[in-house]
């Protein structure tokens, strides 16, 4: 296989990858208890509280993030352009597989994380630029901040979700995998052992690292404000007496019978 038709068969696997790595839980638009459902019931203290805490909330997420994406940025841009030169110099096959998966599993995220940045790279400066002077606006200020608060705490999650580790775990299989049918002629396999597997545990470990360092400020935030900030201020509904039903209940993986009195 000459190697401009590796490049084009790298390109559509990266392509593929990338697609993948930017798979995202979407909140569905029935959501009957959005954040930002509670401003509307805030007076104008309660408002001044909730704006502030949502202010510094944002600006102290920005640090973290910053910190997240310009690092592993750098990493991987340092991944493209060493598995580029190696590809440029060496003669081996399977090392220029090795080095061409690489590029890929790091081309992957500099994709990915420049179409989406994390939301607290930008979300307060992105409020503090909305006007304030009147009642009106200073509460659709508060909504906006919200929105963003929710939109960074949803951001955390889907970058450390179960399908985030599967994802990981799928192009370390690929990269592999790849390595091991493109090879499977060789007639050095102790070479092309070492190669494919350290490219499994160097891309998984990155993977898994990437995860387990994402900022988790958000999510306790939102907590916070759902549960101190919010609840007091919305309308309690006056209890009423329901009718005994009976309701299938499905929680991740398993299904069970709800008898409601």
């Amino acid at each position: 296989m000459s190697r401009s038709l590796l490049w084009s068969n790298g390109w559509v696997l990266l392509c593929v990858c990338a697609a993948l790595s930017q798979t995202v839980k979407v909140r569905a638009d029935t959501d009957p208890d959005p954040l930002e459902a509670c401003v509307e019931h805030l007076d104008e203290a309660r408002m001044a509280e909730l704006s502030s805490f949502t202010e510094q909330s944002l600006a102290d997420q920005r640090l973290g993030s910053s910190l997240w994406f310009s690092g592993w940025m750098a990493f991987n841009v340092t991944n493209v352009s060493l598995g580029a030169w190696q590809m440029a110099v060496v003669d081996n096959q399977i090392e220029f597989d090795g080095w061409l998966v690489s590029t890929i599993s790091a081309s992957t995220f500099l994709i990915g994380a420049s179409l989406m940045p994390p939301p607290g790279l930008y979300a307060a400066r992105r409020m503090g630029k909305l006007r304030g002077d009147t009642p009106a606006q200073r509460r659709e200020k508060l909504r906006q901040g919200l929105r963003l608060l929710d939109r960074a705490a949803q951001a955390e999650a889907n970058n450390t979700s179960l399908l985030a580790h599967m994802l990981g775990l799928l192009l370390s299989g690929l990269s592999t995998g790849y390595m091991y049918i493109h090879n499977r002629h060789t007639d050095d396999w102790p070479q092309l052992h070492t190669w494919a597997w350290v490219q499994f545990g160097a891309t998984l470990v990155s993977a898994e690292a990437t995860i387990w360092t994402v900022p988790r400020r958000a999510r306790r935030d939102v907590a916070y404000v759902r549960e101190q900030l919010c609840t007091e201020s919305r309308p309690r509904p006056a209890p009423t007496a329901a009718a005994p039903s009976l309701s299938v209940a499905f929680a991740g993986s398993y299904a069970g019978l709800r008898l409601r009195f």
